[in-house]
């Protein structure tokens, strides 16, 4: 057998090696994709080819068969078309933000240095219970008209007493208009703090009040003046310890009605059988009587009068032989002893005559100072 022969059937074996090998990738390609099975190659019988004369063995290169699956028609399936799906987009997650960490600064801690505590001393106390009212008009020197929530009332200082300026049976006494003018440049026009005491009104219907403007209390500037004088009315004595503290002040500087006025000499006692006046003290309020007879005498039904204000005090009780009883007209001196007539304001007039006359039982008068 010639080389040429050899070679020849040698590359024909080797193109059926590799047609082999290639039937059986695409058969498994067919396998993995459920396609038809591929059209078989046909065999060379390798035992003919090797009898066949050598001049009718000829090589020719050939091209292997491209191996082209039958096209397969592919059954539609119910399966919906589902929209392609973009890949997903790598969404960039913020970045945290970093917070500075703020430390908070310490201010120095400020400690006060002690101030020496200071002693105030007030003049007037804050009424503690207050009531606004408008001054529409000044009566006299303690005694005002005002507008509460519209409605007028007339308002009686408690605890005071001025002279008498229009008294219905008094004449204009000295200080008076003194005193009534004071009072209207305190309190005229103005908004004015009424401070009640324990009673609403007196037995006229007036209100009785501390009557306040701004922080000074008229009563007790008044009394401060020396024009006005201390007058309880229990039990309206609140103040009364702190008004007599501020009329003493007053008397001790001779203010107002506190200062030397001209006395009238007093008249002669009268002197009657048994019981006479011995001694009469104005500014003081008290009045002695004494009994000059060998035998007690029974003073019931006795009469003690202020001539000028018309005031009349009456006595009771007894007055032993030889005994003087004082006679006192304030109710506020009721501690003092002796006999008390129990008037709220002073009856004896201080700087014009005013004689003190003592009536028997039987209305006679028997003895005047």
């Amino acid at each position: 057998m010639s080389t040429a022969t050899k070679i020849v059937i040698i590359f024909t074996g080797f193109i059926a090696a590799i047609t082999a090998c290639a039937v059986g990738f695409a058969y498994l390609l067919l396998a993995l994709s459920d396609g038809p099975e591929p059209a078989r190659v046909a065999e060379v019988d390798i035992a003919t080819v090797a009898n066949l004369p050598a001049e009718t063995l000829t090589y020719t290169p050939t091209t292997p068969p491209t191996n082209t699956p039958a096209s397969t028609s592919i059954p539609p399936t119910d399966t919906p078309t589902n929209t392609p799906i973009p890949p997903p987009t790598n969404t960039l997650e913020p970045t945290p933000t970093i917070e500075p960490t703020i430390k908070p600064i310490i201010e120095p801690t400020f400690t006060p240095e002690p101030v020496a505590e200071v002693a105030v001393e007030l003049t007037s106390n804050e009424p503690l219970t207050q009531q606004q009212a408008q001054v529409i008009n000044v009566v006299d020197g303690d005694t005002i008209d005002v507008l509460i929530d519209g409605v007028e009332y007339r308002v009686r200082y408690i605890l005071i007493d001025t002279p008498e300026t229009k008294h219905p049976s008094k004449p204009v006494e000295p200080f008076g208009p003194e005193a009534a003018e004071a009072n209207r440049l305190l309190v005229e026009g103005q908004t004015v703090t009424l401070e009640k005491d324990v009673s609403e009104t007196d037995q006229y219907g007036r209100l009785l009040r501390y009557v306040y403007t701004g922080p000074v209390m008229v009563q007790e500037e008044l009394l401060r003046q020396g024009l006005a004088q201390v007058a309880t009315y229990p039990p309206d004595v609140k103040y009364v310890d702190r008004f007599l503290a501020v009329q003493q002040a007053a008397q001790n500087t001779g203010a107002g009605i506190w200062g030397e006025v001209p006395q009238e000499q007093p008249e002669a006692p009268f002197v009657g059988g048994g019981v006479v006046i011995v001694g009469v003290d104005k500014r003081a309020e008290f009045v002695d009587i004494q009994n000059n007879s060998g035998s007690a005498v029974e003073l019931s039904g006795w009469n003690l009068l202020s001539e000028r204000g018309s005031q009349n005090c009456t006595l009771g009780g007894s007055i032993q032989p030889g005994e003087t009883l004082r006679v006192w007209a304030m109710a506020e001196d009721a501690g003092q002893g002796g006999f008390n007539c129990g008037f709220g304001t002073n009856i004896w007039n201080n700087s014009e005559s005013d004689p003190a006359i003592l009536f028997d039982s039987a209305g006679s008068e028997v003895s005047r100072w």
